[in-house]
């Protein structure tokens, strides 16, 4: 287990599965035709591998072939309907989603409120849900479309989409759904949901990335604008070459992950399940963000532990700190904040995501290593030199920083920043004398201490340093 990497980040991403993989080959090298090619057999044998992908997604959630549409994933399915309704319409201009939407839903109603449409953002309690009721106050003669996800991507909180799609019916609105996080762990059933409009992902679903699908229930009441020219396929829709081979794989995926679907979710939440009683039997402290979630969806935090500092032990197991579109943003993840989950413990956060490949021993190695990773105390010595030139010995726990340090053992550092660096200055200081024993300064804290006029050169922001054994010793200064 050690040399191996560890996949479980399966909200992200699937590794395709092999009988996918094994229907998609011939699509590669044999059968290569444009499906749009209607005047010879290499056409006519793509088209018609497309429509039977497009009849198993059909099948699946109980809709109609022709309501089937393909795209190139659930970002570009979610575009597709919020803009192309918008953009359709003259009488109707208010939308109604919730905050804590995947990102492809917020930005598309940002960018629908420039252009003049009304956006109300449903808020969520603490365990991830929204009041239907407010939903119902909210919508009026000018809605136009309510967009609520079935599964959340970061919390896994599930949604109620039937009742939700009865106060649409009920008041002549339409409902869509995204659907990424909910196909293949949930029964989806379009007519029993009251849909009028769900989004998908092939590769949320051990299928092949690249390919998604939208499902349009067939009214005569509503027009969709066409985000892409081109050649008009898709009925119109969605202009551009269908991929054979993706539309294959994806149409496989949907197909497997539906007839093993309760094979598979038993399976997992057992995993989910060996997991957690893991962490409890050891007496670690967590808790689960989200309550009525899939089981595939562990969003835990472990208040008071330094995020950075456990995903750096981390470092075999693949796993996420929030959404993977908002990795790299430097930002804590939108959700929890909405959830009210405080700035320190959502750092403190991992989302980790169990897929049908992932077995017991992983599941305990990840439970193990979380738990010597918490329960080792390595405690280094640290040296406070107060107002008084008296030097305070401190014990600090490897992995903490000198702001939780000093903040645990009432020293006061007199900064103004609360460790969110947000000050010009400093009061902590390393003495330059001991400088040299330091690791180099990051980037950050170079860029940082150029708008900093007031520290001397030696200096640096000592309130943010991770103690580690290489600090024994050390002495700080409180100017």
């Amino acid at each position: 287990m050690k040399n191996k990497n560890i996949y479980l980040d399966n909200h992200a991403s699937t590794q395709i599965d092999k009988r996918v993989y094994d229907a998609m080959k011939p699509f590669l090298n044999q059968i290569y035709g444009n499906p749009h090619s209607e005047s010879h057999s290499h056409g006519w044998i793509s088209k018609n591998f497309i429509d039977i992908a497009r009849s198993k997604i059909a099948k699946t959630i109980k809709s109609r072939v022709d309501e089937i549409f393909f795209t190139s994933g659930a970002t570009e399915s979610n575009n597709l309907i919020l803009k192309g309704l918008a953009l359709s319409q003259k009488n109707k201009d208010h939308i109604i989603t919730c905050v804590s939407e995947h990102k492809c839903i917020l930005e598309s109603c940002k960018f629908l409120e420039k252009i003049g449409c009304k956006v109300t953002y449903l808020k969520i309690d603490k365990n991830g849900d929204i009041d239907l009721n407010i939903l119902n106050k909210k919508i009026n003669n000018k809605t136009l479309l309510v967009s609520i996800m079935h599964v959340n991507n970061e919390i896994g909180t599930i949604h109620p989409l039937k009742r939700i799609g009865e106060i649409c019916k009920k008041k002549k609105v339409l409902f869509h759904t995204d659907a990424s996080q909910s196909l293949g762990k949930l029964k989806f059933d379009v007519n029993y949901l009251n849909v009028d409009f769900a989004s998908f992902s092939s590769h949320k679903i051990y299928g092949p990335q690249g390919i998604g699908g939208l499902f349009i229930r067939k009214k005569n009441n509503f027009k969709i604008t066409p985000l892409l020219s081109g050649g008009g396929q898709e009925n119109g829709l969605r202009s551009g070459t269908i991929p054979t081979v993706l539309c294959v794989g994806f149409g496989q995926a949907v197909e497997l992950i539906e007839r093993e679907r309760n094979k598979n979710m038993k399976k997992i939440k057992e995993l989910k399940k060996i997991f957690l009683d893991k962490l409890v039997k050891n007496k670690i402290d967590f808790f689960l963000n989200g309550k009525n979630s899939v089981d595939n969806n562990i969003n835990i935090t472990f208040p008071g532990t330094d995020g950075a500092f456990l995903f750096s032990k981390l470092h075999n197991i693949s796993i996420s700190s929030g959404a993977a579109c908002g990795s790299g943003s430097g930002e804590t993840s939108y959700v929890l904040k909405e959830l009210g989950v405080t700035s320190n413990n959502a750092k403190s956060t991992l989302r980790i995501g169990i897929g049908k490949n992932n077995n017991k021993n992983e599941l305990l190695y990840l439970a193990k290593k979380i738990i010597k990773i918490l329960k080792k105390k390595i405690m280094v010595k640290i040296n406070f030199l107060d107002e008084n030139k008296k030097i305070n010995v401190i014990d600090a726990k490897d992995g903490s920083s000198l702001l939780e340090v000093a903040k645990k053992n009432n020293v006061n550092l007199e900064g103004t920043c609360g460790g969110e660096m947000l000050c010009s200055t400093c009061h902590v200081y390393i003495l330059s004398e001991h400088i040299d024993n330091l690791n180099k300064q990051t980037i950050e804290e170079k860029e940082i201490l150029a708008l900093t006029k007031n520290l001397k050169k030696t200096s640096r922001l000592a309130c943010q340093i991770k103690i580690t054994g290489k600090l024994e010793g050390l002495i700080f200064s409180i100017a």
